[in-house]
């Protein structure tokens, strides 16, 4: 900012003398050339004024931010969090290694979860339906904490193109025919200003010191969040709908289950581990917006879990391959044909398991199984992985998980658990329910009478 500042007031003094000697010397307007300075130097000191005035806004969005952020990796923070959920969605809360979490978990229909194999792998677009395509400008809907948050957001760079478009949730089909969700159209930036939102209301109560048995959120409140039903969009709540899968490589014979952790420059859950891929349903690529056909092509729940998984665990950036000329998406790419061939190869599948939504931002996410048998690959960390990428048993998955200080972001937690609950993991030969039961419950299982 300062560098820019600096070549600005170059600028402006070099166009200031050059025209103070033009009219001096050519017209000897002496006077006209006398208020040309004193317009220019107006011009520096207004631009001085606005130096000055950004430079301390960033500033102090810096230090209310960046404590902000670290706080909520305080352990005391966290602790103090979960009792509150806990309190607040009681209905959601489940243990994983011993440890607590509270995060909404649906197991889907039966005829939802079959594995799919070969071509079909590939797509779910049976799942979803857009119903509405029109995007609709929401920055009125913001709180002055999401406004503020979505600038130091961007001023830090956390939020890359907070103008992409991706799809929310409008209604959710659990107990009927026809597509599981109704999508309809919105922006990143809706999303960030709303988990932002959601999470200061939290922060400040911490912050004064509220005690967790008697937290009052207003906003949750007034938006209706309070419950354990499968969030929705409304207005002042625009959450982007993700998708999430466990993915599980079988590496002679023995299966082994993908961990990452995710960077410091991420939006959300800096530093925490996480279950890769994972990611919103977002519109890759250049698109028509007000197309509402060519937006509907886009809202396929499988292409945007094999962007993730390319990207997460191939390390393919998709911002670069989205502008590389020799292709036009990652699913195209050399290493987006590998895991196809996979796929079509019937060595890969992919089964749909339900939906998990994490108590903290509320963000729905499709929840999936990716089984891949006698896989070469040479997996890459992604950009959001920058920490660590991990190819580890279930027996050390359940290990890592119950180490002291180790943070499980609560959806990944709710995954795992879906996956074992549902039964996916048993029915797919990958675990048996007693060995479940004892690597992530602590339990010795026994038969049901």
């Amino acid at each position: 900012m300062l560098q820019r500042w600096l070549q600005r007031v170059a600028l402006v003094v070099t166009i200031g003398m050059g025209l103070t000697s033009v009219f001096a010397d050519v017209f000897g307007q002496v006077q006209a050339a006398r208020e040309i300075a004193i317009a220019g130097l107006l011009i520096l000191v207004i631009d001085l004024a606005l130096f000055v005035f950004f430079a301390s806004r960033a500033a102090m969005l810096q230090a209310r931010y960046g404590n902000f952020t670290r706080t909520l990796l305080d352990a005391s923070y966290l602790k103090w969090e979960r009792a509150v959920l806990g309190r607040l969605y009681a209905e959601d809360v489940f243990t994983l290694c011993g440890n607590r979490y509270v995060a909404i978990r649906r197991v889907a229909p039966r005829d939802l979860r079959t594995p799919r194999i070969g071509n079909d792998a590939l797509k779910f677009c049976d799942l979803v339906v857009l119903k509405g395509a029109k995007i609709a400008e929401r920055e009125s809907e913001y709180s002055a904490e999401g406004r503020a948050y979505l600038q130091y957001a961007k001023q830090r760079r956390i939020v890359r193109d907070p103008e992409r478009l991706g799809f929310e949730p409008l209604h959710w089909n659990l107990h009927s025919d026809g597509p599981l969700v109704e999508l309809g159209v919105s922006r990143f930036r809706d999303t960030v200003a709303t988990e932002a939102a959601l999470r200061w209301e939290m922060y400040e109560q911490y912050a004064h010191g509220a005690n967790a048995t008697e937290v009052v959120l207003p906003l949750r409140v007034k938006l209706n969040l309070i419950g354990s039903a499968i969030p929705y969009s409304r207005p002042g709540f625009r959450p982007m709908l993700s998708v999430k899968a466990l993915s599980v490589l079988v590496q002679d014979g023995i299966p082994k289950l993908v961990v990452m952790k995710r960077s410091d420059e991420v939006a959300s859950y800096q530093g925490f581990w996480q279950f890769p891929p994972a990611g919103s349903m977002e519109v890759f690529g250049i698109v028509e917006e007000d197309d509402p056909d060519e937006l509907r092509n886009h809202s396929d729940p499988g292409a945007s879990l094999r962007r993730e998984f390319i990207e997460e665990l191939f390390g393919v950036d998709e911002w670069q391959a989205a502008k590389d000329e020799t292709f036009t998406s990652l699913e195209t790419s050399p290493k987006g044909e590998r895991l196809r061939q996979a796929f079509e190869g019937g060595s890969a599948s992919v089964t749909f398991m339900g939906i998990v939504a994490d108590t903290v931002t509320l963000r729905g996410e499709l929840s999936f199984l990716i089984l891949v048998h006698n896989a070469k690959w040479e997996l890459r960390r992604g950009v959001e992985a920058r920490s660590e990428l991990q190819v580890k048993t279930f027996a050390e998955v359940a290990s890592l998980l119950s180490r002291d200080g180790l943070h499980l972001d609560p959806a990944s937690a709710a995954l795992l658990r879906l996956a074992i609950d549902s039964g996916a993991l048993e029915e797919a030969g990958i675990l048996t329910r007693a060995e479940t039961v004892q690597l992530f419950d602590g339990e010795e299982y026994s038969e049901p009478k």
